[in-house]
């Protein structure tokens, strides 16, 4: 999936998801270790943080992360973690000019 995000934010963003990246991965590691308050509140920031850059569809999947874990569906909430984790291997950046 291809994302487009402002050239203004180029120098940004490879940090930024390299950080979100190492929180997905923590996110996963509090769910298997059933920590799941401490899961909830790192979902939580991931789907404002990545939404907020404009990773809309990874947000999407963060809120959906988020969303099983208020409702206690924790394996579903595994289940959307490594879509998550799988969603931001997999997409590709593309830098425009256009504003946002």
């Amino acid at each position: 999936m291809v994302v487009r995000i402002s050239v203004d934010l180029q120098e940004i963003i490879p940090s930024m998801l390299k950080n979100r990246r190492e929180e997905i991965l923590r996110l996963r590691n509090y769910m298997f270790q059933r920590r799941y308050s401490e899961a909830k509140d790192l979902s939580h920031a991931l789907k404002g943080v990545l939404g907020s850059y404009g990773f809309e569809r990874a947000g999407e999947i963060a809120s959906k992360v988020d969303e099983d874990l208020q409702e206690k569906r924790y394996t579903d909430a595994r289940d959307d973690a490594e879509n998550l984790s799988r969603h931001m291997d997999e997409m590709e950046i593309e830098y425009v000019e256009e504003e946002f």
